[in-house]
């Protein structure tokens, strides 16, 4: 199967971009390089509607898989910078102040905190969507348009991080070439990217009309950040770590839904099998059949005449009380086994995302 190669190579090795909270990103994420995609079709000019229309058909794509090198995060550090006032300097200048403070550039300062990401084995990034075996006409035409913004990126991350950029169609076997360790889409919500979709170049059109009329009626409006509903929040991972367990997890709370239910430890059978008659009861209550609450949350394979007990093996609900670990500092510092607090339910087999999240909704 053909794929749609966009690589971007960092001249300087090091990466400035941030993700969600200010903490460093990597690999950069698939909206960072659509919106430089956009500023590369939006140079000088609007954006027409031929490469609108290529713009919004790779947006609309799935996730693309990311080939990115091992990185490395530097150590912050702090560093003043301009703080984007110039307007105060012009205003002072205007009053034919030239030796106040107000005046001065250099008096206008901030301090930032500067975290670089270093690539130490190499600064190619390629992103990777999977095409249809014979691309229509109309692809074909997104695909050339693509291109020709790709090799007019200039910056990837903050305005110091300078790149080149290319897109190519190749073969399966071309990916299998490519250096970097392979981050693809996963189910689980640990490492969080944000991805365009179909209504994201609309948004970011907004977002700057704004921008230019944010002086407009003599008063500055400040323009927010870009809404959460622009885009899409997509969980990666490695190749070669393996796919998270869905799991539902619960704290046991007393009937006032403010201070935990404490069990101890010594009862932690009956904490399960009272988090599984619940789980059996609730399954009743919103429709599930006797039989699949039977096999999948009570574990019975035999039907309600037999007499002997018949497993499922695991493909099933499994309630696991969870013990809190409590710091306790008497003679030193030493960790232990408190009380049941918290507990989980997961199937062991792994999958069944549907009834972790049913679980989620309804317990």
């Amino acid at each position: 199967m053909p794929f749609l190669k966009l690589s971007v190579e960092l001249l300087d090795q090091t990466y400035h971009g941030c993700g969600d909270g200010g903490s460093p990103e990597w690999p950069p994420s698939p909206l960072r390089v659509f919106q430089s995609l956009v500023a590369s079709a939006a140079r000088g000019q609007m954006i027409g509607e031929d490469w609108e229309r290529a713009l919004n058909w790779l947006a609309a794509q799935s996730p693309p898989t990311i080939v990115a090198p091992p990185h490395r995060v530097g150590t912050p550090y702090r560093a003043s910078v301009p703080n984007n006032a110039m307007d105060i300097v012009a205003k002072a200048w205007s009053r034919g102040n030239e030796t106040g403070k107000d005046a001065q550039p250099s008096t206008h300062k901030a301090m930032k905190t500067i975290r670089p990401t270093y690539l130490p084995e190499g600064s190619r990034v390629f992103y990777l969507w999977l095409l249809d075996r014979e691309p229509a006409t109309e692809v074909l035409g997104h695909i050339e348009r693509l291109r020709i913004l790709a090799r007019q990126l200039v910056a990837l991350g903050w305005g110091l991080d300078l790149v080149v950029g290319n897109l190519e169609v190749i073969s399966d076997d071309a990916i299998d070439q490519l250096s970097g360790e392979r981050w693809i889409p996963s189910t689980a919500n640990t490492h969080l990217l944000r991805v365009p979709h179909a209504h994201t170049l609309a948004a970011l059109q907004n977002r700057h009309a704004q921008f230019e009329r944010r002086f407009q009626g003599g008063a500055l409006t400040p323009v927010p950040q870009l809404s959460p509903a622009a885009f899409r929040r997509i969980s990666y991972r490695r190749d070669w770590e393996p796919e998270p367990r869905p799991v539902a997890a619960f704290r046991l709370l007393q009937l006032d839904g403010e201070r935990f239910r404490i069990f101890s430890t010594r009862r932690a059978c009956a904490v399960a099998g009272m988090l599984r008659h619940i789980t059996a009861t609730t399954a009743q209550e919103t429709g599930w059949s006797e039989d699949r609450v039977g096999t999948f949350i009570l574990g019975h394979g035999e039907s309600r005449d037999d007499s002997s007990h018949q497993p499922v093996g695991r493909e099933r609900f499994a309630f696991v009380p969870l013990p809190s670990l409590e710091k306790r500092q008497k003679e030193g510092s030493a960790h232990v086994v408190g009380p049941i607090r918290r507990a989980l339910v997961f199937v062991p087999e792994g999958g069944a995302t549907d009834a972790i999240e049913w679980a989620k909704r309804n317990l």
